[in-house]
């Protein structure tokens, strides 16, 4: 596969590759240090977003779950239901 020409990059590709090549030219120990630089904002960032919101759940998840139960073969319109009343007694509380 040949390589793609930099004149023919747009701005957002260039600015991938750029960051691709850096990662390239980290040592092994930079490399993990800087995952779990990573890893760490973005554990900080759930907590302080869990604590704003602490039971708040995704508008749509109960229709998600309901459209993925629809779709598994042996869930019938019983089971859906009571899947949908467990739902909605847990988002109460």
């Amino acid at each position: 596969m040949p390589k793609k020409r930099n004149c023919r990059r747009n701005e957002q590709e260039r600015q991938i590759h750029e960051k691709a090549v850096s990662l390239r030219k980290l040592t092994d120990q930079q490399l993990v240090d800087y995952m779990e630089q990573r890893y760490a904002c973005g554990l900080e960032a759930g907590k302080v977003t869990s604590e704003n919101e602490p039971n708040k759940a995704p508008e749509n998840l109960t229709k998600q779950i309901i459209a993925a139960l629809k779709e598994m073969k042996g869930v019938g319109i019983t089971t859906i239901h009571r899947v949908e009343v467990a739902i909605e007694k847990v988002l109460e509380k």
